[in-house]
């Protein structure tokens, strides 16, 4: 997984100091009317490398009740094979089409540089999961599946930093026209939920995060192309060609698979489960030296 970026940016660009107090910089309440969609974190110091960003806007992962992973015992997302085995699951992150504060072209910060917020404007986040097969039709080894998380750095007027994310696509079996993508509204809850299909592992926004589908609610785009969660998929059948509500299996609060615990504006559901985020570079880069 190379590492790939657009970039426009300038090196002249100036990097803000930070000028809020840590009084002022506090998260909006989601009950104001005109509170900004998807704001995940403010605050006066900027979270500095893209580590800290990653787990700041990682999502939720949320499994079927019968998926059948799970129920092998298989720890799900499991680490790439060029990486070591991990008993934990293991999620991978890549920074794509960075654009930087100003005009021209200019170096991407590197993920590990405490300026990276401040030299950034906006990305695009895209978090893979990897799991050692794709059962049910078509089934095959080592399917590769991914959120995309369009993500926006603001410098406030008062000096503060924030983050909002303003769209989020998860991919469905690599098909960019079956893409299930969520343009972000003030009703969206965060940590967003990512509905993982069973056996299959396409991923698909949970507006609400109430476990469940829902054709035109949890997908804004191309209504009647995207790819939904078709759980009943994981049998070796294919029960029609349109998506139907009974497709679907509703969620339950012991199969999601939580970001690292870190300070964000959304407060954030229980749960024992808790992912390990690793860059995706980590064993790519072995891979294309």
């Amino acid at each position: 997984m190379p590492r790939t970026a657009s970039i426009l940016a300038d090196p002249r660009a100036p990097v803000h100091p930070a000028t809020g107090s840590p009084s002022s910089c506090t998260c909006p309440s989601p009950a104001e009317a005109d509170a900004t969609p998807g704001i995940v974190w403010r605050g006066a110091t900027a979270p500095g490398s893209l580590a800290d960003i990653a787990a700041i806007v990682a999502p939720i992962l949320w499994f079927s009740p019968d998926e059948p992973l799970r129920q092998a015992g298989i720890p799900i997302p499991a680490a790439l094979p060029c990486d070591e085995p991990s008993e934990r699951a293991v999620v991978y992150y890549q920074a794509m089409q960075v654009r930087q504060r100003g005009i021209g072209l200019g170096r991407v910060p590197h993920d590990e540089e405490r300026t990276y917020f401040d030299r950034v404007r906006s990305l695009a986040l895209k978090f893979f999961s990897y799991y050692p097969e794709d059962i049910g039709l078509g089934a095959h080894p080592h399917d590769l599946e991914a959120v995309e998380l369009q993500v926006e750095f603001d410098l406030l007027p008062s000096g503060c930093r924030q983050i909002r994310v303003t769209r989020a696509t998860g991919l469905a079996h690599g098909l960019f026209w079956y893409s299930n993508t969520l343009d972000v509204g003030a009703d969206t809850r965060f940590p967003l939920c990512i509905l993982v299909e069973e056996g299959k592992h396409a991923s698909c926004p949970d507006r609400n995060a109430d476990g469940y589908y829902t054709p035109g609610y949890d997908v804004t785009a191309r209504l009647n192309d995207a790819w939904g969660v078709r759980d009943v998929m994981s049998t070796g059948r294919l029960v029609g060609r349109r998506y139907a509500p009974s497709m679907a299996k509703r969620r339950t609060a012991g199969t999601r698979l939580l970001p690292r615990k870190v300070p964000r504006c959304a407060a954030r559901p229980p749960s024992s489960l808790e992912a390990r985020f690793w860059d995706a570079t980590s064993c790519a880069r072995r891979q294309v030296s």
